[in-house]
């Protein structure tokens, strides 16, 4: 049981002008956490499509301040908990007022001063909780929308901190050079080859993240995975892992599939099945030497999307480009793993 749990917040519900809000957005009086631009749109139109008969339906904001601004009547310092995406749609209605109303278009016209009256008009209801934590933030957020309504499993990855795999994943993100640059998309399930260039997504990285941990692909129990070395020393393998990745496809053609078949998933957990096979159970200090000698051996592999060698592995050609694509299958990956064995890595 956490913080949040035993011990109630304090909270009460304000109602702000919704010009205000606006306002402090503009003036970064409100802590915006990252969105995506498709739910705000979303939500953008929804308001728009339904401001004449004035049936805009949006629940109230979710919110934590500081103790000494919770005694304010309006606190001035906001973080937002839940509602971000909402908010975004706001501001940039009210961005579009004087584009609407200067429009040659009559529709366009009307829609402005629509949009120009129902800013004015508009009052928001926020439930403020008194000083929350940035962890106990987070926690909500991953509660409420769990609760009724399915979060995306990149957002628990990325805010939930009490599942050891999520906050392991986390720390790599942050600690591992050049993953920035190589690209981890945290809105997509997948990345979609060829078009998204990103290595991995958020949910790509921790299947990846698990096979250190338990050498298996599949991720059943989060909460029963045990872990034999500290989270420490899984970085510090993970990121050893990544560096000679790296350095046989720099960081920023890696996730190119017309140049990298390491753009290619199933390959990336055959190349982290194979680093890590028979590891699980041994001590840091082996699984280092063991990591260093068995991607050392691939430093020659031609990692390049041309190489025939891949075709000669279980796959497919899909797509308008009759681009192949490697089965991910655990018969398909045995196959990989054993050639990269091949390469001179095996134990």
């Amino acid at each position: 049981m956490n913080a949040f749990q035993e011990k109630v917040k304090e909270h009460k519900i304000v109602v702000y002008p919704l010009l205000t809000l606006i306002q402090m957005v503009k003036e970064e009086q409100i802590k915006l956490r990252e969105t995506s631009q498709k739910y705000v749109r979303n939500i953008r139109m929804y308001i728009s499509d339904n401001i004449a008969s004035q049936e805009i339906y949006l629940p109230p904001l979710v919110a934590t301040t500081e103790p000494t601004e919770f005694t304010h009547y309006l606190p001035r310092k906001l973080v937002l908990i839940d509602g971000v995406h909402r908010l975004k749609a706001y501001c940039q209605l009210e961005g579009l007022v004087d584009k609407y109303i200067n429009s040659d278009n009559k529709e366009e016209i009307k829609l402005g001063y629509d949009l120009q009256n129902m800013l004015k008009k508009t009052q928001i209801p926020i439930q403020l909780f008194n000083g929350l934590t940035s962890s106990e933030a987070w926690q909500l957020y991953i509660d409420m929308n769990t609760k009724g309504k399915q979060v995306a499993l990149s957002k628990k990855i990325e805010y939930d901190s009490r599942e050891g795999l999520n906050l392991l994943t986390n720390r790599v993100v942050h600690s591992v050079n050049g993953l920035q640059e190589a690209g981890i998309d945290k809105d997509k399930l997948m990345v979609v080859r060829p078009a998204n260039e990103h290595f991995l997504s958020l949910t790509q990285l921790r299947k990846v993240v698990h096979i250190f941990i338990t050498e298996r692909i599949d991720i059943q129990n989060e909460q029963s995975i045990y872990l034999q070395l500290t989270q420490d020393q899984y970085v510090a393998l993970i990121r050893l892992w990544f560096d000679y990745l790296f350095a046989m496809v720099p960081p920023h053609k890696i996730g190119n599939f017309h140049h990298s078949m390491l753009a290619d998933f199933p390959l990336v957990l055959a190349v982290a099945l194979y680093a890590n096979k028979n590891c699980k159970n041994k001590d840091f200090s082996t699984r280092m030497k063991l990591m260093k000698k068995r991607m050392e051996a691939l430093q020659g592999v031609d990692w390049s999307k041309g190489n025939p060698v891949w075709e000669t592995f279980n796959g497919s050609v899909k797509g308008r480009k009759n681009m192949f694509f490697l089965n991910k299958d655990v018969a398909s990956l045995r196959k990989i793993i054993h050639w990269l064995e091949s390469q001179g890595g095996e134990a």
